[in-house]
């Protein structure tokens, strides 16, 4: 027997059934097994199409649930299985996978076997068994809760006794339900949980009494499918599925494309941005990131719509060139109240869309531009470039703007580094008569510094680094700003790397001390900073990208001047390599997926992810304050 265990995950077992009646087995036929019930066990539940439960003859004993269902298209084995099911169910509870486990079975033949833990409400915690079967499209699980640890009496005294007498016939129709049977559905028609059982083992439903109750599917043309709660409206808006309630909340779901890893949150605020730009009167007004959670990347956001004010929460996990951006939008106090049914929808969604594997053209740009000294770079499309190489004590600095030419108010900014270099201003230099901004000259140098005082990154964004045209703009004072690591733009000992956000955009700035303190108290800066109307930024950190990776010294630069470009072109390039970089930009280029089949397009299947689901379920609206 092959053993394995897998990552954190969402896993438990539970079977969501309507009403009791007396059926006979006919429908087991028809849906492709065959069982035969151990002596002395009862079925307590049986629903046609959907499942059993099965309880045992001692009493107090855990009770046995069969569920089976067709398969989404493009899941297939019996990890998939389990992994479908475990993505419904972890909308109700919270769930941890404790491990995975090849099996055979001798009527059914190859499956899995998932251990987890199953918190409920009350925060009382049990031990989660199932097993999963799969048989052409159809799939079917066979599992029980039982205590925390009691997995091997589980095994051997619940779960075998089924297990030896289910087989499957082969019998099951090609076609029929796309997914397990909701828990939220079936809440509907049953809103009281059943009794737990002693040692608060196995609940008849997983579903807790807080589930809110569903509307029909709803099957749009455009290839989605979700529930929405009652009273929900479900319509397409721009390249967002919107899910609207009458108090005005709002559940958004957009299929990405990623070609390459994973997002940056740059590009996912961009994402909000775009979705929220497709709705009616909605402005963005803040997008702050949030601790990762269920492997996905978490953004909280505040908005306002005719002077109402909004706040969110967003989710954006992608994986081998796709993704699903998801999010909650409610009216401010409101998201508590929200939670629990956009949980719901997102276990229900699914959609087949044009596959968005397909790389999107990254920044264009081939002209080779010149700007006026020993440096050589593409420009992006759709740019401007200003300024170029200089000299500061005769040693090469570079100092590049660029300006978005397509009315998206674009810009991004490369100073490597910054220029003049800056004195500490002492109190015996007070006397003296400097202030803030004098020009200093040092002995040892043949330009002058200035007289600035060493402090907040965010203080010298909004003094020197902003571009000329944001000054004196909303656009311009700095807003906030965090320490980051592994990431350096001076290479120099104390350095210290900040992120510093603006209305406008963002900057990421290196400070260092020059010489010895006993030199003069002497520092330097570097940075890098892009910006522009929300839902472009990422589009001007891409530009700024272009230029960094295309910039080149010619040939015929004096070997100092070529040794000291090529070193600022090499740190500014491995910063953009970093990982802390990549975290905030991402990978190249990540549009919304248009919405709609589109002629002779490839088809893609979107589900949203169990662990992303499990992380939604951790808090009412997703993680964050």
């Amino acid at each position: 027997m092959r053993r394995s265990f897998a990552g954190a995950g969402a896993v438990a077992l539970a079977l969501a059934l309507s009403t009791v009646t007396a059926q006979d087995s006919g429908w087991w036929s028809q849906a492709g097994f065959a069982l035969n019930v151990p002596r002395g066990w009862q079925i307590t539940r049986d629903v046609p199409d959907h499942g059993l439960t099965l309880r045992p003859a001692e009493a107090g004993a855990p009770l046995v649930s069969i569920v089976t269902w067709h398969m989404s298209v493009g899941v297939s084995g019996p990890e998939g299985a389990a992994e479908e099911h475990e993505r419904l169910l972890a909308a109700a509870m919270r769930y941890r996978r404790l491990g995975v486990e090849a099996i055979r079975a001798p009527g059914v033949g190859e499956g899995v076997l998932v251990q987890g833990v199953a918190q409920g409400a009350d925060g009382g915690e049990q031990g989660s068994l199932f097993a999963a079967f799969v048989a052409g499209t159809r799939a079917y699980v066979v599992g029980t809760f039982t205590k925390a640890g009691a997995f091997d009496r589980a095994r051997n005294d619940y779960l075998e006794p089924v297990l030896s007498g289910f087989a499957l016939t082969g019998g099951a129709p090609a076609v029929g339900p796309s997914r397990p049977l909701s828990p939220g559905r079936a809440t509907e028609a049953s809103p009281t949980p059943p009794p737990r059982t002693e040692g608060g083992s196995t609940p008849e439903s997983g579903t807790p009494a807080t589930s809110t109750p569903r509307g029909e599917t709803y099957a749009d043309p455009t290839g989605f499918s979700l529930a929405p709660p009652l009273g929900w409206r479900c319509a397409v808006e721009g390249n967002c599925v919107r899910v609207s309630s009458r108090e005005g909340a709002s559940l958004l779901l957009a299929p990405v494309r990623c070609p390459e890893g994973a997002p940056g949150w740059v590009e996912a605020a961009d994402l909000i941005a775009e979705c929220l730009g497709g709705l009616d009167g909605v402005r963005l007004v803040s997008c702050d990131r949030q601790p990762a959670a269920g492997g996905a990347l978490w953004l909280r956001v505040k908005a306002e719509a005719d002077g109402q004010a909004l706040e969110g929460r967003f989710s954006l996990a992608a994986t081998d060139g796709a993704g699903l951006l998801t999010g909650v939008l409610a009216p401010a106090g409101r998201m508590d109240a929200t939670g629990g049914a956009a949980r719901e929808v997102l276990a229900s969604f699914q959609a087949d869309l044009p596959d968005p594997r397909t790389p999107a053209a990254a920044t264009g740009g081939t002209e080779r531009r010149d700007l006026g000294g020993p440096l050589v770079l593409a420009q992006p499309d759709g740019w401007t470039l200003l300024g170029g190489p200089a000299a500061y004590d005769r040693k090469p600095v570079i100092a590049i703007e660029g300006r978005a030419t397509d009315g998206t108010n674009g810009w991004f900014v490369w100073q490597q580094p910054v220029r003049p270099m800056f004195r500490e201003l002492t109190d015996a230099m007070r006397r003296l008569g400097f202030r803030d901004g004098d020009p200093y000259y040092a002995y040892d140098g043949i330009d002058p510094r200035m007289v600035l005082p060493r402090g907040p990154a965010a203080d010298l964004v909004t003094r020197r680094l902003l571009p000329e045209a944001l000054r004196g703009t909303g656009d311009g004072p700095a807003t906030r700003e965090d320490p980051v690591s592994g990431l350096a733009l001076l290479g120099r000992g104390g350095e210290q790397t900040s992120l510093v956000e603006t209305a406008g955009g963002w900057f990421v700035v290196s400070q260092a001390p020059i010489g010895e303190e006993r030199e003069g108290r002497f520092w330097e800066a570097a940075c890098l900073g892009f910006g522009g109307t929300p839902g472009h930024r990422a589009e001007a950190a891409r530009a700024l990208e272009r230029v960094v990776r295309s910039a080149t010294v010619p040939a015929s630069a004096d070997a100092a001047t070529r040794a000291g470009l090529e070193a600022l072109i090499a740190v500014t390039r491995a910063a953009l390599d970093s990982t802390t970089w990549r975290e905030l930009i991402g990978g190249p280029a990540l549009p919304a997926l248009p919405t709609g089949k589109g002629a002779g397009a490839e088809r893609r299947h979107y589900a949203v992810s169990a662990p992303v689901i499990e992380a939604w379920s951790l808090t009412s609206a997703g993680p964050g304050p």
